[in-house]
Parts: C-alpha cells; sequence; structure tokens
C-alpha cells in the first residue's frame, strides 16, 4: 500500500513539475520579456544630526537595473514592490 501511496506522490510531483516550464532566460512560460524601461516612485529618508527625518520623493525611469542600483549604492533599500522603493541614510 506504502509503495501505491508513494508512486502517485512521484506521479503528482513529476506532473505538477512539468507544468512549471521556463524558457532559456529562466521566466515563466508566457510572462512577457520588455524592453520597455520601468517607471517606479523613489522615497529617499535621510535623519538630521538633530533627529529629524527628511523624505525627498522621486520618480524614476529604470532602463538598466545595474545603472540604478549603483546610483543609491550609499542607501540602504529598506521595502519596495513593484510600485515604489524606499530608501535609507542614517
Amino acid at each position: 500500500m506504502r509503495c501505491v501511496i508513494r508512486s502517485c506522490m512521484l506521479i503528482m510531483l513529476l506532473f505538477g513539475l512539468s507544468a512549471c516550464s521556463f524558457d532559456s532566460n529562466e521566466r515563466a512560460v508566457g510572462e512577457e520579456l520588455t524592453d520597455q524601461p520601468h517607471s517606479t516612485k523613489v522615497v529617499l529618508r535621510e535623519w538630521n544630526p538633530s533627529g529629524e527625518k527628511a523624505e525627498t520623493v522621486r520618480y524614476e525611469t529604470i532602463w538598466a537595473m545595474e545603472d540604478f542600483w549603483a546610483k543609491y549604492k550609499d542607501w540602504q533599500l529598506v521595502d519596495m514592490n513593484e510600485h515604489y522603493m524606499i530608501f535609507e541614510k542614517k
């Protein structure tokens, strides 16, 4: 009986993995590849020596992630989603 259950689980696992096909770029099939830039809101938070928080909001168009991360290399990323990124510097 255990052999039958293990066989069934193995078959289900194999069918589940084959349903998650990937192309050569390791993106899920159906996920669009685009050369379009991504626009995002960037929030920069800094604390003054007096302890006051200063916040600057920018809207960035990202053409290359390497360039974007290099621009904010001195900042710490604290939160992000597809619409915004929040960086802090203390």
